[in-house]
């Protein structure tokens, strides 16, 4: 057929008139119908935006090899550089934003998932982010915020983290956990605290190290400082011998006949020592048994020989060197370093408890109430991923980690919403800023899992009427559409444009209230092209080419066939036999108006002198 039509046979064109064809007819079983609009003057061999011989605009090239026409590349493709207008589509792991310049990864504007920690877009289901990185959100120059694998702190093992912090190793530290903090470190630094090899945390050193309190391991002949009281043959010691007495000068036992010897009736903690960070030495009975002096000294006070029991006004607390009747709120009983003179040591809780709560032991699980956010019984810096910081209501408690709704994905939530997740599991989809398990009947889901909405003119509800089946369908339409345009739709809401007039073809789509232009309305709810023959834009009232608003390209005037008929103005692309075109001019050139010219020429009749050709 001509430039920008394709033949079909007249067995598959319902509603059009096969008399009027003119020069539309190639030969005796077809007439040519209008190509695609995308395929503008180079002819096709099919109604569809794929059936073009080349495109007038942009060519999209699928992955799988199909040719499709567009009017300019997609968000998700790219225009290739070695072939200026041919669409190509970005790479599968890229985001809303698409890519430059080519398909590789590397090329991605965004990520649908995160950004690896090589640049390159990372995959959903893959383990890119759970190797010593988590998953976190960072600014991108167009100011919105994308998910990028972050790096754990250097104190997390390879077990990962849920943040950047040492507070937030998800499993083990590389080389030390702080029990006091709950943080991973390097080396176990500060007082009172010694490096435990075995269990790589950094454990408390004995109460009876005194100076810096440090030390090398747990019992009290491996302190490094000093002694906080006494110390014998190398050991610290709460109370000396009975054979000698403690020294003034400095944390030693000497005899008791020495110049520096205090006197044995002192007690260690007595009720006017309060929090003297130097308290004094226990007595010791004649049979070396560790005492405690009731009294002033005087002859008449007694000695109460130690049997786990201590009399109210002797009962004091040892707290970081000095005597308290309490601890601090900041701090708990610990029992456990009892000794002859007092009840025990007030030892510091945890880092993450709060303050003026206090705690019942050194570590994490031990906080009465967290200072930050509590995560199945133990106070953390921050929840883990895949939970998020619920607030407990009336300020009842601390706040938890809660899990994140069961349809996000790795990267986490803000809260117990699907909408509040920062990107759906592989079971969900998105639908604007809520993760669900599936599209609603009014969109689609995309190549990306997110769901997208459905044309206008779709049936997604029977409620203001059952709508239009496409041909072959059920008799009762089913709803939704497959994609986002009018032809990609299940059913229709109000009417069904049919292409180029078949029961059937590729390219059915959907319209509103009344049919759109270049096609007419044919019957109930459907609607069918203008003839190839119309101009585009002009439409037409019926079928064929004597019911055109304005010629595509000739005019032809058809006798009447009887004197009280008038005339009728007929479509044609080519002048019939005896008839002319008129020359071409600027404003029509001869390869033709295609509708861009300010009107179509009309044919005129041979002079009679003139042969026929």
């Amino acid at each position: 057929g001509p430039h920008g039509k394709y033949a079909v046979a007249f067995a598959a064109v319902a509603g059009m008139d096969p008399g009027g064809g003119g020069g539309d007819v190639a030969g005796a079983e077809g007439t040519c119908r209008l190509c695609h609009p995308l395929c503008g003057r180079h002819g096709c061999s099919g109604p569809s935006s794929n059936d073009c011989i080349a495109c007038e605009h942009f060519t999209y090239l699928t992955l799988a090899g199909d040719a499709i026409c567009v009017r300019s590349c997609a968000a998700d493709t790219y225009e290739d550089p070695a072939e200026p207008m041919v669409c190509r589509p970005c790479h599968s792991e890229c985001g809303e934003r698409g890519c430059a310049g080519g398909a590789e990864v590397s090329a991605c504007r965004d990520c649908r998932y995160a950004r690896g920690p090589d640049g390159l877009c990372v995959s959903s289901d893959s383990n890119a982010c759970s190797a010593e990185h988590y998953v976190g959100l960072v600014p991108h120059g167009d100011g919105g915020e994308e998910p990028t694998c972050l790096p754990c702190h250097a104190e997390c093992d390879q077990q990962g983290c849920s943040g950047p912090s040492a507070a937030s190793c998800s499993g083990g530290c590389r080389h030390f956990r702080d029990l006091d903090r709950n943080v991973c470190v390097a080396t176990c630094e500060g007082p009172r605290h010694w490096a435990n090899l075995d269990e790589h945390t950094c454990a408390r050193c004995s109460v009876l190290c005194g100076g810096d309190g440090g030390c090398y391991g747990p019992g009290p002949a491996m302190c490094t400082g000093g002694c906080a009281y006494a110390q014998v043959d190398g050991e610290c010691v709460l109370g000396c011998p009975e054979s000698l007495c403690r020294s003034a000068a400095e944390a030693t036992c000497v005899s008791c006949d020495s110049e520096h010897a205090l006197p044995r009736s002192v007690p260690l903690c007595d009720a006017g020592a309060g929090t003297d960070d130097t308290p004094k030495p226990a007595a010791h009975n004649a049979t070396g048994t560790t005492a405690v002096m009731v009294g002033d000294g005087g002859d008449d006070d007694d000695i109460i020989v130690d049997d786990d029991r201590m009399p109210a006004d002797a009962e004091l607390l040892l707290n970081h060197g000095g005597c308290v009747e309490e601890c601090p709120a900041d701090s708990f009983f610990d029992g456990s370093l009892a000794t002859e003179a007092t009840r025990g040591e007030c030892v510091t809780c945890s880092a993450l408890c709060e303050g003026a709560s206090g705690c019942v032991g050194p570590t994490a699980s031990d906080c009465r109430r967290c200072r930050v956010v509590e995560d199945a019984g133990v106070c953390v810096s921050q929840c883990p991923v895949g939970k998020y910081p619920h607030e407990q209501p009336d300020g009842a408690g601390s706040s938890v980690c809660l899990a994140c709704h069961s349809l996000c994905g790795l990267a986490g939530c803000s809260g117990p919403e699907p909408s509040q997740c920062v990107d759906c599991s592989a079971a969900a989809v998105l639908l604007g800023w809520a993760c669900v398990p599936e599209c609603p009947i009014t969109h689609f889901m995309d190549a990306t899992r997110v769901c997208r909405a459905c044309h206008s003119a779709c049936l997604t509800s029977t409620a203001a009427g059952p709508g239009v089946a496409l041909p072959g369908a059920p008799l009762v339409p089913r709803l939704g559409c497959t994609g986002p345009g009018p032809a990609d739709c299940v059913a229709c809401k109000h009417r069904l444009v049919l292409s180029s007039g078949t029961a059937g073809g590729t390219s059915n789509m959907c319209a509103g209230d009344t049919c759109p232009v270049d096609t007419y309305d044919m019957g109930p709810a459907h609607c069918a092209p203008c003839d190839a023959a119309c101009r585009p834009g002009a439409g037409c009232t019926g079928p064929g080419p004597r019911r055109c608003g304005a010629c595509r390209r000739l005019t032809h005037h058809e006798a009447p066939v009887s004197a009280s008929e008038a005339g009728v103005d007929v479509c044609v692309v080519e002048c019939p036999a005896g008839w002319s075109a008129p020359p071409p001019t600027a404003e029509q050139p001869d390869d033709h108006q295609d509708g861009a010219g300010p009107g179509a020429g009309v044919c005129v009749q041979c002079d009679a002198q003139c042969g026929a050709e």
